[in-house]
């Protein structure tokens, strides 16, 4: 009997170990991620990769088998490293114009057009970027949402059309195809009681094999390149078919100088909504570092596969410098 015991325990802590090992391939994988778009999408999941680690660390550890458990713990320990920034380094709001903006992807064959209006009107936000818009959804929004808005259209009958909604006073817009992913991205200068700031709502292809993996690559850095030219505070807001762990989004910030609204409001993933388990943060609101994000949070289910995310931003006044100190295109 006490020998039928002790195969059962090996024969579970056998099984708990042999788990781990898919999860220790895709968390190798992921470090190839530029090298090859498939591993890309390995990096996506790493909150799933240290949760799961750590509880097969827990049911190998009841099994007294230590050395075992320390690997597995190293593993979920080395995921959780990508993941814990983001609950960290929120910045204290300071005054200056608040700014209130909500980003939702609507999903094309989604016929839920009273629910989006209703999150619309219930977000009361001064910028509006809405993606997955064809001519139904327009037209449908149009009767729906509050006439105060500003509003610029580019929809399309694929998934890749843009509404970009305001209350802000727009100076000038422009419809932008950046890279070679052939998508529209819309940008719209608005006028605030401080200074004008640029907004840009885009939505790049997903990655889902080699071309649309390029389109979306070099629409990333050719938005980066872009706000690197602007001379006024930048929103970059969308579905940018990418995570925060992905190589290509970090370059992104990298080469433009925004910041993720996402920093200190941990890991507020939106898509699917119809899977919290598996749901990562591939929507995202970028902004120049003269905001400040008082705060962020993810949406209802709107009838969309992704959920909103509605960020309250603080835009802070350019500070007096004396002649020749600092940056005077500091964003």
């Amino acid at each position: 009997m006490v020998h039928q015991s002790a195969d059962s325990r090996l024969r579970f802590w056998a099984i708990l170990a042999g788990l781990a090992v898919p999860i220790a391939f895709l968390t190798v994988l992921a470090f190839f991620a530029r090298l090859w778009w498939v591993a890309e999408l390995a990096t996506h999941f790493r909150l799933q990769y240290a949760f799961c680690a750590t509880l097969l660390a827990v049911g190998v550890a009841l099994s007294r088998k230590y050395l075992v458990t320390v690997a597995i713990l190293a593993l979920a320990a080395l995921n959780a490293a990508f993941v814990l920034p983001l609950y960290v380094g929120r910045q204290p709001s300071a005054p200056g114009p608040e700014l209130r903006c909500l980003l939702l992807n609507v999903n094309t064959s989604s016929r839920e057009y009273d629910r989006v209006a209703a999150i619309v009107k219930e977000g009361a936000a001064d910028i509006v970027a809405l993606l997955e818009v064809n001519g139904e959804w327009r037209e449908r929004l149009s009767r729906l949402v509050d006439s105060t808005y500003y509003t610029f259209w580019e929809p399309r009958p694929d998934n890749f059309g843009i509404a970009l909604l305001t209350r802000l006073v727009p100076i000038g817009s422009g419809t932008h195809y950046f890279g070679s992913g052939g998508v529209p991205s819309i940008a719209c200068t608005l006028a605030t009681a401080e200074l004008p700031l640029v907004v840009l709502a885009t939505h790049p292809l997903p990655p889902r094999n080699t071309e649309y993996a390029r389109g979306r690559n070099t629409q990333l850095g050719a938005i980066g390149d872009w706000a690197t030219r602007q001379t006024m505070p930048v929103l970059v807001v969308g579905d940018l078919n990418a995570t925060p762990f992905s190589p290509q989004f970090r370059g992104l910030l990298t080469r433009s100088g925004l910041r993720n609204s996402q920093k200190g409001f941990g890991f507020q993933g939106t898509w699917p909504s119809s899977s919290p388990v598996l749901r990562i943060p591939i929507d995202h609101i970028l902004h120049s570092r003269r905001f400040h994000v008082s705060s962020r949070r993810i949406g209802p289910n709107t009838g969309s596969d992704h959920l909103a995310v509605l960020a309250t931003l603080d835009l802070q006044a350019m500070p007096v410098q004396p002649p020749g100190a600092g940056d005077q295109r500091l964003k």
